[in-house]
């Protein structure tokens, strides 16, 4: 498998898991507006609930129909010999693990954002309870982001603690072939 199947594969993989993920907001949001139809009073809930929702299905479905485009930008910046074309290395691995595990945090971040960002704005009183699982929500995206968007420079990061103070061995991504 090339570098493109493994984030293209693990891009669809990440829909279907947001795409159930919704599913469980959306039976929620249905409870919620069939307690509203049968005559109880408008509540809020309804719209926590539908924008993690729209936000989970649609994010999945994205994942899932975009998958290839989205690995392709992942995997534009590794830089690609003719040999490499057909083999991945641990290194390559890495970097598409990180920006995977970015999108994952951003995927499960916004929609709970948009939840927290309706609580605190429509909802008089907001305790900090709520205020504070949003700031910890606003620093999960900002760490998806980072993952997303900077896997290579985190990489680096990781090569140059694993050699700090012992010697650096001749080709890294043949010898890694084990993955670490």
């Amino acid at each position: 498998m090339t570098k493109h199947d493994i984030a293209s594969l693990s891009c669809k993989l990440l829909g279907i898991y947001f795409i159930v993920n919704s599913l469980a907001y959306c039976i929620a949001t249905i409870n919620t507006i069939i307690s509203w139809i049968q005559g109880n009073e408008f509540s809020l809930f309804v719209l926590t609930y539908i924008g993690p929702t729209l936000i989970y299905l649609i994010f999945g479905l994205l994942l899932w129909f975009y998958g290839s485009i989205i690995a392709k930008n992942i995997t534009k910046t590794m830089e690609l010999t003719s040999e490499e074309h057909t083999k991945s290395t641990a290194y390559d691995i890495q970097a598409i693990g990180f920006s995977l595990i970015g999108l994952y945090l951003l995927g499960s971040a916004i929609p709970k954002l948009s939840s927290y960002v309706v609580a605190i704005v429509l909802v008089p009183n907001t305790n900090f309870s709520t205020i504070s699982r949003g700031i910890e929500t606003v620093v999960q995206v900002v760490i998806g982001l980072g993952l997303l968007l900077g896997s290579k420079g985190l990489l680096c990061l990781v090569k140059t603690l694993r050699y700090s103070g012992g010697k650096k061995e001749e080709n890294d991504s043949e010898s890694n072939s084990d993955g670490v």
